[in-house]
């Protein structure tokens, strides 16, 4: 089961995404957008077999938080523009200076019932505790 959540929020969609270090923290964000736009509290990760991942790549920012948006806007984009639903999330490098790449796999049999149209950086921090990461996400829907 990917690591997030659903909390409340006024007018938008707020996800609370949880991961062991900022790779598991950027894939469970990712499949909190999924969720979101499937309408579901939770998602099971999976990949389809025979079907190709996506390649993702998002720019660099100058730190963590931004580089966590920048990252979720490209798989929305990604997403909307390719009308596909990502189930799972591989992150194949990252660095603030680079930016993230990642590949994500869709389920050709699922189709958004919500848009999601973007990250925002609405009181959003990324909390350390250990090795374990947590950060808030709101998305304008």
């Amino acid at each position: 089961m990917a690591d997030f959540v659903f909390v409340p929020h006024t007018a938008d969609i707020a996800v609370r995404a949880r991961g062991r270090g900022l790779p598991a923290l950027l894939r469970a964000a990712a499949l909190g957008v999924t969720a979101a736009s499937l309408g579901r509290e939770s998602l099971e990760p999976h990949r389809v077999p025979g079907t190709s991942p996506r390649r993702v790549v998002s720019e660099g920012a100058p730190d963590e938080e931004g580089l966590l948006v920048t990252f979720l806007n490209e798989i929305i984009y990604l997403a909307e523009t390719h009308a596909e639903v990502y189930t799972d999330v591989e992150i194949l490098s990252h660095s603030c200076e680079a930016g993230v790449e990642a590949l994500a796999y869709p389920d050709p049999g699922l189709s958004a019932s919500h848009s999601v149209k973007a990250a925002t950086y609405y009181d959003l921090k990324i909390e350390r505790d250990g090795e374990e990461l947590t950060a808030t996400v709101v998305f304008d829907v």
